[in-house]
């Protein structure tokens, strides 16, 4: 997509993640079946930076989009 809003997503393989951010954006997280996660954010903003939470509170960097 070229014109906001802009749409991020992706498959989340860790199962300590506990929440998803596109910049100030919070990600929602839907659980797909059984242990599969996929997570989903719509941000006006087009270059943002993916990051999250894990259960223990650490963070981590995802990627910059």
């Amino acid at each position: 997509m070229n014109q906001p809003p802009y749409i991020y997503s992706g498959p989340i393989s860790d199962n300590s993640i506990s929440e998803v951010f596109v910049g100030k954006e919070k990600a929602r997280i839907l659980e797909v079946e059984e242990d599969k996660r996929f997570w989903y954010a719509i941000t006006p903003i087009q270059d943002n930076e993916v990051f999250y939470n894990r259960e223990d509170g650490t963070k981590g960097i995802n990627r910059r989009s």
